[in-house]
């Protein structure tokens, strides 16, 4: 058949990515991507995956082993050195037919350059070319060829050396016995923004090449039909159906329609800038760009400040209450995975957030599908009115099927996706519900690897908001991003648990899609309950109900169809839930708004039932009908208060549907809210509100979310329909004033009514009425208060006798000045020093009515020095030998004085110092003991060996001297220790820092294993992990060791001190700091090659006197 082209080759890999923040990206994800279908499975459909491991490859010229980030080979391999190099894959055909290749080469920073590919197949041969600048890290499809277990089967990659060629795995997947006909893979399109420069590739497979392809696009965009890639800067706004059509040279035509969402330009972006990070940077610099400062986090302080917000929101009026933008926390750069853009499509991109009641917080989890490939969490508190980030994202990769993982696997974290109305928080088991929608790829449902050649649906997904942590990884240790480095100081948070209800429950009625679908919340019987608005199959939308039983036990998980499809719109949707009537209410599209399931009567014919909206007042209807209006945009949620539906359209106009008092689709009535007074949100739906709309309990108002980039929290306040209340504040004395003794006190308030008009104002200190005013101003005078810390309110009442009551502030009065209070710390009564010694003489010193001024120390009647602020001390020694009398005074700030007891000290001459080193074999010493823990070897005791094992978290070293007399030490009980090295001798290659930490427990040389110390006494964590209880949290020193053999010194001048003066003794393990990660090797005191490079601990002391 000659050299023909069997597949398509993207040229689009050739494309300079534009805004490219790591120094490669993947493939068809360089900057906006399209979204593809995978190849169908079955059992009897082969799939072939060959690595450089395999004993049947051929390599011809000179080649580099190197370990590559992602590779699937044991060792990948590049071409080095003059001339042409070759590597050839042979795989075995195990049935004829058609079969898609792709290539796989980890990400590297080695001088990849563009690949040469020969494919010899059942027909002839053909050539392809890969750009390996990019897409590291995924399947890269090179073309669809046909294969027989009789010919020849080859795919030989060439490079020489210009071009070096990076080898590392190849897979063949059977599609089918005879060619595959025309298809267009692509099945969505990235996010477009207005004014922003857009770039998506079409990917088409099958047919006879050449194949051609057209498709009418929105202004600013156009088609390269040769690249097939779709790029420009569009300028309209809107939602755009367009009509990919493609023809084979066999006159072939295949057409798909596609949906670009083009959204309105965010005019703040330039001012919410991502913050930057450096590769090198501490897991502290992580977290700083991610949650509030201490201070910004004070304890229910901030939650008062917005319940005090809220309850002076005029009912009917929006507050916007994010102190922070979205922007400022996003995860930086370096840590997001091949394929991401910006985390601002976890909000654009079809998406919902949980509210969670036990927290007041919002949890947000998203992007998905052709959007964003980050599984990265977000919050919003409102206790601090600010955004955080609660988890980094895990790398993503693909297994052998395609199928997009997260690289430690998909019971670790799951995938990003479209999430639509799906997210949703469940306050009993107290985790985050995500159900996902639109997975990251695939359009779909989770998936992953069932068998060698078939995949499986998996999820749903619950995430612990008690582990969230800024600075971790949501999945394991490991799995976070490396593409630019390695960040060790990243660890795993452990946050997702993977429910796997394809296995746990194979035998329930699980929905199929979870594509435009919704949720809402009710608790019933104790217990989560979820109604889910899911697909069985196709895209008729059922009702399901889902009930959580066991937050430790997915098995025992409940779902249940209740409701079946008979004909409502199938796109996106919102939905709610009224406990009273057990109605379950979702919208559908302007010419029909809302379906009802009544989720009392469940069955497979409880079909959803079209409600008869009455808009009396044509303030909804005449809007959806001229289409000014999309509801599939909007959001639905319950207020279970007012009993009414409230609809949120994106700007400041809020609807309220009210149901009829007897379940029946006639009766309901739609009515816009009274015009909000301040400010609203700007009308931005972008890809729709869906599950940004919440009713939030716990504080009695919507939550709205808006702007993918910003992230503004919107609060709004329903209106009751009955009288408001008036609303009041204190103007004065300001907050936290203080105030002399014997003054008085101006309270004043402002107070007003929006529905009528104020009747009085009374002040409070505490629960004492101080005052009552009826008409304004509203100001009295408060005459020669107690002296102390006041809490002061006003209280409002309106005409209708509704009442409000002030945000509380507080002032001190002060009183008739009382004297401070000051003591002596330290020295001890009674301590002996020796002569030339400097010590501190430390006091503690307070005032109840002001603030300590100064201390003043004595010796004698001898001012020895002074100090400002604590921690009050100065710093004294004595030449002479003899007993000193010690004393300090105290100052407050208005000048009163008191003087501490005075101590007494002794100074002597020092007995002159001894050094001893204690290292077994040498000068007659036997006391050390060591041992190390390996979690390969958990109930073996190790304590025999020679050496001890260094390298990662797998193992723990652990080693004791007998250092004083009372425990068969040469050391006399009762000496002064100056200083302390415990030395350890590194018998192999790799530079480390290390820690030194005392051991908490006894444990034994022979007995001590990963699980236990003593025999039948465990560690408190396997490995004597457990800080604070098997080893002490505060390091006693730490030290380096370099490249080469050599001592490892650490000062443990601290821990022996300790020791002296009472502490156990049950010596150090090694916690590893920084530095080459290959395993190392210590000698122990069991070595036999040389005594002198046995462990040691040298001191320097003074005996007692």
């Amino acid at each position: 058949m000659g050299n023909m082209n069997y597949g398509l080759i993207v040229s689009s890999w050739r494309m300079p990515c534009r805004l490219m923040v790591f120094w490669l990206m993947l493939l068809a994800l360089c900057a906006n991507v399209a979204a593809t279908e995978t190849i169908p499975e079955s059992p009897d459909y082969p799939n072939i995956v060959l690595t450089t491991d395999d004993f049947n490859n051929q390599r011809l010229g000179a080649f580099e082993e190197f370990r590559g980030y992602l590779a699937r080979s044991s060792w990948a391999l590049t071409s080095v050195g003059p001339g042409k190099s070759s590597f050839t894959f042979q795989p075995q055909i195990p049935r004829r037919g058609w079969y898609t290749v792709y290539l796989w080469w980890p990400i590297t920073k080695v001088n990849a350059k563009q690949a040469q590919i020969l494919v010899q197949h059942a027909e002839g041969s053909s050539t392809a070319r890969a750009d390996q600048t990019m897409g590291g890290g995924l399947w890269q499809r090179i073309g669809t060829f046909p294969f027989t277990p009789e010919s020849s089967s080859k795919i030989e990659l060439v490079g020489n050396s210009d071009k070096p060629v990076v080898v590392d795995a190849l897979r063949l997947q059977f599609v089918g016995e005879s060619r595959p006909g025309l298809r267009i893979v692509t099945s969505a399109l990235p996010i477009a923004v207005v004014n922003e420069r857009f770039d998506a590739f079409l990917e088409v497979d099958g047919g006879r090449p050449p194949v051609k392809c057209h498709v009418p696009l929105p202004s600013g965009l156009a088609l390269d039909a040769a690249r097939l890639a779709i790029s420009g800067t569009p300028t309209v706004p809107g939602q755009w159906d367009i009509t990919v059509s493609c023809f084979d040279s066999s006159g072939v035509h295949q057409q798909r329609v596609l949906s670009l969402e083009i959204l309105s330009n965010d005019q703040e972006r330039s001012r919410a800038t991502p913050v930057l990070y450096s590769p090198g940077a501490s897991n502290s610099e992580i977290n700083a760009a991610a949650a509030p400062t201490t201070s910004e986090m004070a304890s229910g302080q901030a939650l008062t400040e917005l319940q005090a917000m809220i309850a002076s929101l005029p009912e009917g009026n929006w507050a916007k209450v994010n102190t922070n933008n979205y922007s400022d926390v996003w995860t930086p750069p370096d840590l997001r995975p091949v394929g991401a853009y910006y985390p601002s499509a976890i909000i654009g991109a079809w998406s919902s957030f949980g509210w969670d009641t036990n927290r007041a917080d919002l949890w947000l989890y998203g992007g998905g599908h052709a959007n964003y490939s980050g599984n990265d969490v977000y919050r919003w508190r409102a206790s601090t009115m600010m955004w955080e980030r609660a988890s980094l994202p895990s790398q993503v990769i693909q297994d052998p099927l395609g199928n997009y993982i997260a690289v430690d696997g998909p019971d670790a974290a799951p995938a990003s996706a479209h999430t639509y109305d799906n997210n949703i928080f469940l306050p009993i088991v107290d985790r985050l519900l995500v159900l996902g929608g639109a997975a990251w790829q695939n359009g779909g449902q989770y998936r992953r690897q069932a068998t060698a050649t078939t995949s499986r649906n998996t999820g749903p997904y619950f995430f612990d908001p008690n582990r969230a942590d800024p600075g971790k990884v949501g999945g394991s240790t490991g799995s976070h991003v490396q593409n630019t480095a390695p960040h060790p100081e990243v660890v795993g948070g452990e946050m997702w648990q993977n429910r796997d209800h394809t296995v746990n429950l194979a035998s329930a009625p699980l929905p199929a899609s979870h594509v435009n679908g919704c949720t809402a919340y009710a608790a019933e019987n104790g217990r989560d309950t979820v109604y889910v608005g899911a697909t069985s199959g196709g895209t008729a939308r059922n009702l399901y109900r889902y009930v959580i039983n066991d937050v430790t036990a997915p098995a025992a998980d409940n779902w249940e169809r209740i409701g079946g499809y008979w004909g409502s719109p199938t796109d996106s949707t919102s939905c709610a839930f009224d406990p009273g009537q057990k109605l379950f209410v979702l919208t559908g599209n302007n010419s029909f708004p809302l379906y009802y399931w009544n989720t009392a009567t469940p069955g497979s014919k409880n079909y959803e039932v079209r409600i008869n909206l009455s808009d009396p007042n044509g303030q909804l209807l005449p809007l959806l009908q001229a289409n000014a209006i999309t509801l599939k945009k909007c959001g639905l949620d319950f207020d279970p208060v007012q009993r009414k539906y409230m609809l949120w359209c994106g700007d400041g106009r809020v609807w309220s549907i009210s149901p009829p008092e007897t379940i029946s689709a006639s009766g309901w009535s739609v009515s816009l809210q009274p015009t909000p007074t301040g400010s609203v949100p700007n009308g931005d739906t972008g890809t729709g509100i869906l599950g940004k709309w919440k009713y939030a309990s716990d504080l009695g108002v919507f939550i709205g979310l808006q702007d993918r980039t910003l992230g503004n929290v919107w609060v709004y306040k329903p209106v009751s329909g009955t009288n408001q209340s008036p609303v009041v504040n204190l103007t004065a004395p300001p907050n936290g004033a203080t105030i002399a003794a014997g003054g008085s006190v101006t309270l004043i308030a402002n107070a007003s009514d929006i529905d009528g008009t104020v009747s009085k104002v009374e002040f409070f200190a505490g629960a004492e009425k101080l005052s009552e005013i009826t008409s304004p101003p509203y100001q009295f005078f408060w005459v020669n208060p107690p002296a102390g810390s006041h809490i002061l309110t006003a209280r409002a009442t309106d005409n209708l006798g509704k009442t409000a009551v002030s945000p509380p502030i507080t002032i001190t009065m002060l009183g008739i000045n009382q004297p401070p209070v000051v003591s002596l710390s330290s020295p001890a009564n009674g301590t002996t020093i020796n002569t030339g010694t400097f010590i501190s003489i430390n006091a503690n010193a307070s005032d109840s009515d002001g603030s300590i001024a100064r201390v003043e120390f004595f010796e004698g009647s001898k001012k020895i020095g002074e100090s400002l602020s604590p921690p009050f001390s100065v710093a004294w020694s004595a030449s002479v030998v003899g007993s000193y009398t010690l004393s300090a005074i105290a100052y407050d700030n208005l000048g009163a004085s008191t003087a501490s007891a005075p101590i007494s000290v002794t100074v002597i001459t020092p007995l002159p110092e001894s050094t001893l080193s204690l290292q077994d074999g040498v000068n007659g010493y036997a006391g050390t003991r060591d041992t190390y823990l390996s979690v390969y070897s958990k109930t073996t005791s190790l304590g025999t060996q020679t050496y001890f094992l260094s390298g990662g978290s797998s193992y723990t070293s652990l080693v004791r001297f007998a250092i004083f007399a009372s425990e068969g030490g040469p050391i006399p009980d009762g000496a002064t220790i100056q200083s302390a090295t415990l030395s350890m001798y590194k018998s192999t290659a790799y530079d480390y820092t290390y820690r030194a930490h005392r051991i908490l427990m006894d444990w034994s040389e022979t007995q001590a294993t990963w699980q236990q110390r003593l025999a039948g006494a465990a560690w408190s964590a396997a490995g004597a992990n457990n800080s604070g209880s098997d080893y002490l949290s505060i390091a006693d020193g730490q030290g380096s060791v370099g490249w080469n053999s050599g001592w490892l010194n650490i000062d443990v001048s601290v821990g022996v001190q300790q020791m002296a003066q009472g502490q156990p003794n049950f010596g150090w393990r090694l916690i590893e700091v920084s530095g080459n990660n290959n395993l190392k090797r210590f000698y122990t005191r069991e070595s036999a090659s040389n005594p002198n490079l046995r462990p040691k601990l040298t001191i320097l002391y003074r005996s007692a006197q």
